[in-house]
């Protein structure tokens, strides 16, 4: 910190004392001016309803003087209200947003990288490879589809990601020369492409269980008083992730904090870099005798701000550690991922829980098979069902992130689908990945008021899609068998005037049996099937396989030998479980 010069301080005591005087009270202080984003910051609008922006941060004004900032403003952008002078820091990390922050404000649903394998085995390490062949990593089925889950939500923003990139930087613990400039401020991220990927790295912190063991929860009071101590130990000490939501758990949205200063009359500002907002410092206001918090802010900068607010009885306010995240995490969609049980295939393995998602707009509803509820109910979230949960990952850009729902293995899932609430046609996918596999039916275009449902029984291998309308979606399923990983994709699956599809896995036998006795008219579909070993990983594909209504279709996936050699296929034309019918199937991939 550079040392401001004595006749400054001198002049800057006398107003402050001359200013008290009249005061109301006494308690409250006049505000400063507000300064701009440092040199090298973008520039970002900030809605006139915003009730912080940069504060003096300490380092003889480096950003240049009220009337300065003034003549270089932006005329076509409102300006925001100054955030009201410090009486006094509480506790002090020491980081600062124009100098410890990116000057890029949140993003997503852009060009920008995400997660690959490479960041994958950084998570989890070497378990989540199915192969590893001259240093490249095949992804196991389920942890492929976890990617493409953890990088479609990413759609929403990366500002998980960015808070803690940021702290990781301030630490020391990332050097901003191996990302391209000599400090974090001087970062851009279009065309770095090493950025992105540490960015979608950090992002994934927030779903790694032994981050969210170690969040610090509770009442406003109580998460104040924590973070207050967690500052003393410094940027030396463990770091954290401030997140927050809205009231309804809506807006999911995390900042870094660094400052805590004491307002008076029992208020309390947290001083946090919000990286939807380059450069600037903001506040969240805690009141130790209402025991609330509240912050004014946009979860996209380009829309108006609104007020989000918690208080003892909605708990929405938190702070995350950062160092969990660094370590290799224990993979919960690997094989024995918890304590007793089976993966799709009878592979034996330690019960976990299964995660379902749901992209798309609809409504989704859980129920067990005692009718317990989990999922969104008149617009609210409801949980009735035992040892369940639900989380939304925090992105700072889309306001309505749909919740990831964890439910015990042990637990069937019947699952409605519901689109009750759109004004437009929408494509919806609903994926669950569990300890071992993965399956889900993806690309259902779901028109206003159509209401689908999926049954899903992991412990007899069963994946099952009811509908009254015509469509044509894909299913998924990934399981391991004796060693070897199989990604199986049914795509374009015709279903014409509505009726039911099962997929299933036979144990015994190593045939994958698709049910269409409950159809109402033939169908097609297109197989695509991946077998990845040790070694190698092959594709094979086959266009226009008939869906006979009425007929049961087995298809030999246990036998295959690879190579563009050819797939059994054999139907049993009325459901008794003989089949009538036997063709090899040629591998046009």
């Amino acid at each position: 910190m550079k040392n401001r010069p004595l006749i400054y301080s001198l002049v800057l005591i006398f107003l402050f004392l001359s200013l008290a005087v009249s005061a109301c009270g006494g308690s409250e202080t006049p505000p400063v001016e507000p300064q701009a984003p440092a040199e090298n910051a973008e520039a970002t609008p900030v809605p006139e309803k915003v009730a912080a922006t940069a504060v003096d941060d300490g380092n003889g004004g480096e950003g240049g003087s009220a009337e300065q900032q003034a003549a270089t403003a932006d005329p076509e952008k409102p300006a925001a209200p100054a955030v009201p002078a410090n009486n006094g820091s509480a506790a002090d990390l020491g980081f600062r947003p124009d100098q410890n922050g990116f000057s890029f404000e949140n993003y997503g649903g852009g060009d920008e990288a995400n997660l690959d394998e490479t960041d994958m085995t950084r998570v989890f390490g070497d378990v989540i490879c199915a192969n590893k062949v001259d240093g490249k990593c095949t992804l196991i089925p389920p942890a492929d589809q976890w990617m493409q889950e953890m990088n479609s939500a990413m759609a929403g923003g990366h500002c998980y990601g960015m808070a803690q990139a940021s702290l990781l930087f301030y630490q020391g613990k990332l050097n901003p020369s191996d990302f391209g400039a000599p400090s974090i401020n001087q970062l851009k991220l279009e065309g770095n492409d090493k950025l992105q990927h540490e960015i979608a790295f950090d992002w994934v912190a927030q779903a790694l269980d032994k981050v969210t063991q170690g969040e610090i929860k509770g009442t406003p009071n109580e998460v104040l008083d924590k973070i207050i101590e967690a500052f003393k130990n410094g940027k030396t000490g463990e770091v954290y992730v401030a997140g927050f939501y809205k009231s309804d758990g809506s807006g999911g949205h995390a900042v870094t904090p660094y400052v805590v200063e004491d307002r008076g009359d029992g208020k309390f500002a947290l001083m946090v870099y919000d990286n939807n907002y380059p450069g600037q410092a903001r506040e969240v206001i805690f009141d130790r005798n209402a025991n609330t918090w509240s912050y004014e802010a946009s979860t996209n900068p380009q829309v108006e701000s609104e007020l989000y607010t918690g208080d003892a009885e909605t708990k929405t306010f938190s702070f995350a550690p950062v160092s969990p995240s660094l370590q290799v995490s224990p993979c919960t969609f690997c094989q024995g991922g918890g304590t007793s049980g089976k993966s799709l295939g009878h592979a034996q393995i330690a019960e976990g829980m299964n995660e379902v998602y749901l992209d798309g707009p609809a409504d989704l509803l859980i129920k067990d098979d005692n009718g317990k509820r989990l999922g969104r109910v008149d617009g609210k979230i409801v949980n009735e069902i035992p040892g369940a949960s639900y989380e939304v990952f925090m992105t700072g850009f889309k306001s309505e992130q749909e919740p990831v729902y964890s439910i015990p293995v042990s637990v069937n899932l019947n699952i409605t689908v519901d689109g009750s609430n759109l004004k437009n046609e929408a494509v919806t996918d609903v994926v669950v990945i569990g300890p071992g596999y993965d399956l889900g039916v993806e690309g259902i275009t779901l028109s206003p008021g159509q209401v689908d449902e999926i049954t899903v029984m992991t412990r007899d291998d069963l994946i099952s899609y009811t509908t009254e309308s015509s469509e044509t979606p894909n299913f998924i399923l990934g399981l391991e068998r004796k060693g070897v990983y199989y990604e199986f994709e049914l795509k374009g699956t015709k279903i014409e005037g509505g009726g039911s599809i099962n997929l299933s896995v036979d144990p015994n036998t190593g045939d994958l049996l698709v049910n269409a006795d409950q159809l109402k008219k033939d169908g097609e579909f297109t197989l695509s099937m991946t077998r990845i070993d040790d070694k190698t990983e092959e594709t094979f594909v086959s266009d226009k396989i008939k869906l006979t209504a009425s007929a049961v279709l087995y298809v030999d996936f246990s036998e295959w030998k690879g190579n563009n050699s050819p797939v059994y296929m054999g139907i049993d034309t009325n459901g008794d479980g003989t089949i009538e019918e036997e063709y090899s199937a040629e591998d046009e991939g």
